[in-house]
């Protein structure tokens, strides 16, 4: 069968502006170029004596500079229009990210169309400009190219995947969406011998462009529809099971990673049962550097769904600032949405919101992260057991066997049931480090080294890591940089100008303050704490505008009465008090409207529907 060329849209519709004549000249004078993936269209220093108009496939713009921002360009887009016009010099990189066609003008032939017909100048550039749209800054609707995107998933490793596997991901896309196609599907729609590779391409693009996006279900072995998809693919998820093998990398394996880097590859790990924790996944990721990792039970429907969240896009992440005291409120709030039957699909926090969400990733609910955090804060009495302020004014080791207790001493962030990261600061590079692999308390830990207070996290590679509150204490943009789709944000920077009536002149001295904390009716003047004042330094240069998105549920929790942030007794308290506001702010504004909470729940509705 032979692939019929596609015809580009602008050849089946009018266009304002623009004669019969004057479009098929323009037509007429461009020329249909394949470019494979990973090929170059443009390079820095080209000549602008070109213009490119993409048919299908997709195009990454590299900026010539590193403090500019790269775009995708698909199909419909034009490609070097600014140099062509100017005059001047290509600056950027342009790479061909997929199989692709283009339509190449050559200014020779532009400037034959102007000079027969001088009128048509003006006309043709307002056509280029609207009709095959011409971003007017990178990365502008990136929604766009999220809705294109082609996802491939392969068989890893030695154990293949069940059909039931294959099955359920299938049902599970489509209700999320998505096309899903397989070989037989690509054969049944474009005849038997559709898969060659300029064909197939175009259809691959074509499918992705129309219908939003496509994942393909690719054959066992490496075959030539096996290999396509990958090639063509913007991303590739990569279905293991049970260990991961000893040996070298499979075909499949050795081709996917051959073509993608670890960025734009997903490793999902497939269990018959649903568990909190498992084990080998970091030979897995040994293996095969993806990422990320999640892992799906054949048991139901509910993992299936995650994963196609996360595949269309819409994955629901919940993110939980640092607070302290305060934080017991992010349990309140995970458990309002839960009885709201939110499932989230990551989790992220900051300091003590990561040690509250590291137990959500787990599979644990309200009630038992609430008894989690009285065990590791009123019971050891973590931060109520002081030491020798060589290192800091706490006995760390008694914090660390709590933490050790509460997650394990050698649980691992990546067997965890649900994807999780920690945010903590590193003092070596001066800059925010996103924890997403390793053992989950020494993370918790990282992300909660007050500095005075608790000693740095120090790495098998030398970093000095603190709490992540000093960077980043509502982690959205982490969050974002993991995934597309809906958020919950729950935070508790504020903006307010607390005073303190203190008379500075009364504090005490060293003698006079051993002298009063003897003597039990030595009454010594009101004045914040030491660790009250640390904890009010570690979020000073906390932002308030958060360029929250669309998508973005924005929730900051009141203080319960008596708490505090130095304070961990009143977790009960604190909990329950953000579990009823929470659930207040959802129907007070579910009624008004709120786009960002509509996003969540529609997101966690995918394949609720019949």
């Amino acid at each position: 069968m032979n692939v019929a060329t596609p015809v580009h849209p602008a050849a089946k519709r009018p266009a304002e502006g623009l004669t019969a004549d004057q479009r098929k000249r323009l037509l007429d004078a461009t020329t249909r170029h394949h470019v494979a993936r990973g090929d170059t269209l443009i390079a820095p220093g080209a000549l602008p004596d070109r213009l490119f108009i993409v048919l299908h496939g997709k195009f990454q713009v590299e900026p010539a500079h590193s403090a500019g921002a790269a775009c995708t360009i698909g199909a419909d887009g034009i490609i070097g229009a600014a140099a062509f016009l100017s005059g001047k010099a290509a600056h950027q990189t342009v790479t061909a990210l997929r199989d692709s066609a283009v339509l190449r003008l050559e200014r020779s032939a532009f400037d034959r169309i102007v000079s027969d017909c001088p009128d048509s100048f003006l006309a043709i550039l307002r056509h280029l400009m609207t009709e095959f749209g011409v971003p007017a800054a990178p990365g502008l609707n990136p929604q766009a190219s999220e809705t294109q995107r082609i996802v491939a998933v392969v068989q890893g490793g030695g154990e293949p995947a069940p059909p039931v596997f294959w099955t359920a991901l299938r049902h599970a896309l489509e209700r999320a969406g998505a096309t899903v196609v397989d070989a037989r599907d690509m054969r049944r729609r474009f005849g038997a011998d559709a898969i060659d590779r300029h064909g197939l391409a175009a259809m691959l693009n074509g499918l992705a462009s129309e219908a939003g996006p496509l994942v393909c279900l690719t054959d066992p072995a490496l075959t030539e529809w096996t290999e396509r998809a990958i090639a063509q693919a913007d991303e590739v998820v990569i279905a293991t099971r049970g260990p991961a093998p000893a040996g070298g990398l499979s075909e499949i394996e050795r081709c996917a990673l051959e073509l993608h880097d670890s960025r734009n590859v997903r490793l999902v790990r497939v269990h018959d049962h649903r568990t909190p924790t498992t084990t080998g996944t970091a030979a897995w990721l040994a293996r095969i550097d993806a990422f990320m990792s999640p892992h799906v039970a054949l048991q139901d429907q509910v993992d299936f769904l995650s994963l196609a969240r996360f595949l269309t896009p819409r994955a629901i992440g919940f993110v939980a600032g640092g607070g302290g005291g305060l934080g017991a409120a992010h349990v309140g709030v995970f458990r309002a949405f839960s009885e709201a039957a939110v499932e989230f699909d990551i989790f992220g926090g900051t300091s003590v919101g990561a040690a509250m969400l590291a137990g959500f990733c787990r599979l644990e609910d309200a009630e038992r992260l609430d008894l989690g955090a009285h065990r590791i804060f009123v019971e050891s009495k973590s931060f109520k057991r002081f030491s020798v302020p060589k290192y800091g004014l706490l006995d760390h080791q008694n914090f660390d066997r709590a933490l050790q207790r509460e997650y394990g001493e050698d649980t691992l962030i990546e067997d965890c049931w649900r994807p999780f990261f920690a945010v903590a600061t590193n003092l070596s590079t001066k800059s925010p480090e996103i924890i997403r692999r390793g053992v989950m308390w020494k993370a918790v830990r990282a992300s909660s080294a007050i500095p005075g207070m608790l000693p740095p996290m120090y790495t098998d590679d030398g970093m000095m890591l603190v709490d992540g509150g000093i960077m980043d204490n509502a982690p959205l943009d982490a969050m974002r940089a993991l995934k597309s789709g809906p958020n919950v944000l729950v935070h508790f920077n504020t903006a307010d100008a607390r005073r303190y009536k203190v008379d500075y002149d009364a504090l005490p001295g060293r003698t006079q303050l051993l002298a009063g904390l003897i003597n039990p009716f030595h009454r010594l003047p009101r004045a914040p704490s030491v660790t009250s004042v640390l904890w009010r330094s570690l979020l000073v240069h906390q932002k308030d505008d958060l360029n929250l998105g669309p998508g973005d549920f924005e929730l900051r929790p009141p203080r319960a009465r008596g708490a505090s942030v130095i304070d961990f007794s009143k977790h009960r308290q604190v909990y329950l008090a953000g579990y009823e506001w929470t659930q207040a702010q959802m129907a007070a504004r579910n009624t008004a409207g709120d786009g960002s909470l509509a996003s969540v729940m529609a997101a966690s509705r995918i394949g609720l529907e019949a």
